[in-house]
């Protein structure tokens, strides 16, 4: 602080009532009057003297006043100094305080940012802890399951059950690990985004599914309009064939009876009564295939109508042939040929009945029961009678065949259906091991499947 301080207002007060004071006697002094001696007549200039009087009093007024208030100065100034350095040690000491005070607070910031990290580093640890020994129990009940799983994997809604709780498990768990490493603040929004997850999910779901299903329906529609097409214009083929069949055997032989079996009847298409003379010596059965492939059922099925009817030729015609068979030929009782060969097949049978015919009346005369007996069992009917035995044993057989068959196929669905599981549950596990790294032990019947 300044030692040269301002005077204080009422010193200056007084000092400003002496400068009028002097002002004024020194008017006096410029307007005074001289006075005459009445003795000697000089004159006598009483203003002077009496302002000389004035002034020295005034002097010595002033120079006491000064002297007092030069030493009121001094002391006042001293007091100043005092004060000043009185200030500059309190400001020092402040500084002082002050320093030291930064110094501690800076001392305890680094004490507290050292404690809250080793707090955190604590925290962290124990965290990290708790977490492990979680995460190891869940890892460890999640082997116990798989390992428990794969012995129902016979069973295959059993297993996908078993794959959607382990999915379940493995969100959850991944939502658990989340939360604790981001300390627990992101865990409404992990339950969000699952819950929006889940639904998209379902959403997706239920759309695909509708999709497939209106996929699945247009293709059955359109298997079904392609196969009512196909049967409609094999229907119209195999009825041509038939007009064809029935219309040449009614030209070609005039004196026999071409009867056609209506739509929707038990037996075969045309039947031809042979006769001789206006005499029936027989008939003849026709049945007419337009297909692309040959079928051995429609053998037994024939053998079966031509017995009902009580025939003595089947003629299958056919625009397939069977296999190993390809021109005209007999096969089980009945003869198979195409459309061109039937003409002549035709004819070669209507000969056969007309000689059978003229056997039978040459033999009249034979009336012995043994050789009746003997006539009955070589003949067509024994035999065909016979062939649908066999066929009979032979159809049980190949239904026995084709449950055979089914049961493989169901199996082997079945199979293909446990491997796509269990390639699911590895794929399962390895997601899994994915997330917990060493601390999921590994499956052997997983490794190896992975293999």
């Amino acid at each position: 602080m300044n030692a040269t301080t301002p005077i204080s207002g009422a010193r200056l007060q007084q000092t400003s009532i002496l400068a009028a004071e002097l002002g004024d006697m020194a008017l006096q002094k410029e307007h005074a009057h001289a006075l005459n001696c009445p003795h000697c007549h000089e004159s006598i200039d009483i203003s002077s003297a009496l302002y000389e009087q004035i002034e020295q009093q005034v002097h010595s007024r002033l120079e006491q006043r000064f002297v007092q208030q030069r030493t009121e100065l001094d002391a006042e100034r001293s007091q100043l100094s005092a004060a000043a350095i009185d200030l500059q040690t309190s400001k020092a000491d402040l500084e002082e305080a002050r320093a030291q005070h930064a110094e501690e607070r800076e001392h305890n910031e680094e004490r507290i940012h050292e404690a809250v990290i080793n707090r955190t580093n604590s925290m962290r640890k124990a965290l990290e802890k708790e977490i492990q020994a979680d995460h190891q129990t869940e890892i460890t009940a999640m082997r116990t399951e798989l390992e428990a799983s794969s012995l129902k994997v016979f069973s295959l809604h059993k297993v996908q059950a078993e794959n959607e709780r382990l999915k379940r498990i493995h969100l959850e768990l991944e939502a658990k690990l989340e939360a604790r490493f981001e300390k627990r603040h992101s865990e409404q929004m992990t339950e969000e985004r699952l819950r929006i997850r889940k639904a998209e999910e379902q959403r997706t779901k239920l759309a695909v599914t509708e999709k497939e299903e209106v996929i699945r329906q247009l293709n059955t529609q359109l298997q079904d309009a392609q196969r009512r097409a196909q049967q409609g214009s094999m229907q119209l083929q195999g009825e041509a064939q038939e007009i064809m069949i029935e219309s040449w055997l009614t030209s070609a032989f005039s004196e026999d009876t071409i009867e056609g079996i209506n739509k929707g009847a038990r037996g075969a298409d045309t039947l031809q009564t042979v006769h001789s003379e206006g005499v029936k010596v027989g008939s003849i059965y026709y049945e007419s295939k337009r297909t692309k492939s040959f079928s051995e059922r429609w053998l037994a099925k024939f053998r079966q109508d031509m017995q009902a009817r009580g025939v003595d030729f089947g003629v299958l015609v056919t625009q397939t042939m069977p296999k190993n068979m390809p021109r005209m030929g007999l096969r089980d009782g009945i003869w198979i040929c195409s459309f061109d060969e039937f003409k002549g097949l035709a004819v070669a049978l209507r000969e056969c009945l007309l000689l059978l015919v003229r056997s039978r009346a040459a033999a009249a005369s034979c009336a012995d029961r043994h050789e009746m007996l003997f006539k009955y069992v070589s003949g067509n009917e024994f035999r065909l009678l016979v062939e649908n035995l066999v066929d009979g044993f032979l159809t049980m057989r190949s239904d026995l065949e084709t449950e055979k068959r089914s049961i493989q196929a169901a199996w082997k669905r079945r199979e293909t259906q446990l491997d796509r599981a269990l390639l699911n549950t590895t794929h399962l596990h390895a997601t899994i091991r994915g997330i917990g790294g060493t601390a999921v032990a590994p499956v052997a019947q997983l490794e190896l499947s992975e293999v």
